[in-house]
């Protein structure tokens, strides 16, 4: 089965100081969507607070009237993710959709537009958002996520790295010479600001130690060959059920704690039709949501959230360079050099008359075939 890779491509590198400048499109976005692109403009830091300023822009974009596609910006460093409001782009059916959920359950700040899809006209949009600076932003790779969406479904399509180290620097605010007026106690105010906000990060590193606010896992799922329905008695699946339900049941049992969300993401391996392994994975991922929400009736089911990835290259990659295949740079370079609708899989099989092939289907594409968890909650301390 076949994935598009949900783990962040660094794909170039850029030298960044307090403010990363660019003009470039990101690189390959084709293999995300073809038509749609972004363009970095300026990542700057000032006064305690990062901003990130984008070209959206769209060339003959073709959608359904049900379809839409999401782009998200992300901050992302050492396990930590900061997506920033999203940009999404809908047909005229899927808008009304997303007005109604967005009145209804979605919080505003989440979207920064929602453009309405007219078929034939071209989209420009100015992206431009500031959040509160953390220190673990200082070394972040600012990334963009993109989803696509048919109905109920949602399926990743690949985060890609625009900047893999925007290389901001540990003072919130770097004094240039055009900053060197500042009285002696407007920068004493502001020294003592910074050392504030690093202390908190510190305090809440200390607590997150004690009782972190997310947990993540993987389970691998069985099911019997070309079936979606998940028979939570077949193979070892009570086994790999048990490890979200190890979550899931202590929370639930403590008072002090709310559920805030349960993310699901389905990975099929890349092996195969993309369009089955899309169905397929999208199928799964579904079923193993509805089983959930029937074991868990206590966790409001508008909480729980399914994503699925019909192509898993990233994790084919990652697979294969830890380990010691002898075959691994070839494929590697098939991989880099080959887009996945191209010919990449055909590629793959006339390689070594198909040898490296066919153990790739018996060692590294198995393990690809997984559901992965985030369970996030927040927990209340009386004082």
């Amino acid at each position: 089965m076949k994935i598009i890779p949900y783990i962040i491509l660094f794909l170039f590198l850029a030298n960044v100081t307090e403010t990363a400048t660019a003009n470039t499109t990101v690189p390959d976005t084709a293999f995300f969507h073809p038509r749609v692109s972004v363009t970095l403009e300026r990542v700057s830091l000032a006064d305690d607070s990062v901003t990130v300023q984008l070209s959206v822009t769209t060339r003959g974009l073709q959608l359904s009237r049900k379809a839409s596609v999401t782009i998200i910006p992300l901050l992302a460093s050492k396990g930590k993710e900061n997506p920033l409001p999203a940009v999404i782009i809908a047909g005229k059916r899927r808008a009304k959709l997303d007005a109604r959920e967005t009145a209804l359950t979605r919080l505003p700040d989440k979207i920064y537009r929602e453009l309405r899809f007219r078929r034939g006209h071209d989209i420009a949009l100015q992206y431009t958002v500031t959040v509160p600076y953390s220190p673990w932003m200082r070394d972040a790779a600012l990334g963009i996520r993109y989803l696509t969406s048919e109905c109920l479904a949602d399926e990743i399509l690949g985060v890609q790295t625009v900047i893999p180290d925007v290389s901001l620097t540990d003072e919130y605010t770097v004094l240039r010479d055009d900053h060197a007026a500042l009285s002696d106690s407007l920068r004493q105010a502001r020294e003592t600001i910074r050392q504030f906000i690093v202390l908190k990060e510190r305090l809440l590193d200390s607590l997150d130690a004690l009782a972190d606010h997310s947990c993540r896992g993987i389970m691998y799922l069985a099911y019997p060959v070309g079936r979606t329905p998940l028979l939570p008695d077949f193979g070892d699946n009570r086994q790999e059920l048990s490890r979200i339900d190890s979550v899931l049941r202590p929370l639930l049992a403590d008072t002090t704690v709310t559920i805030r969300s349960v993310t699901l993401t389905g990975y099929a391996s890349p092996e195969g039709k993309y369009d089955h392994n899309a169905h397929l994975a999208a199928l799964r991922v579904a079923n193993v949501l509805k089983h959930l929400c029937r074991a868990y009736p206590a966790i409001d089911q508008t909480l729980f959230r399914a994503y699925s990835v019909a192509e898993d290259w990233e994790g084919t990659v990652r697979l294969l360079r830890e380990s010691d295949k002898p075959y691994k740079e070839e494929v590697l370079q098939i991989i880099r050099e080959c887009n996945i609708f191209d010919g990449r899989e055909a590629r793959l099989i006339r390689l070594r008359n198909g040898d490296p092939y066919r153990d790739m289907l018996k060692d590294i594409f198995p393990r690809l075939r997984r559901t992965e968890f985030v369970v996030e909650w927040e927990k209340t301390i009386n004082n």
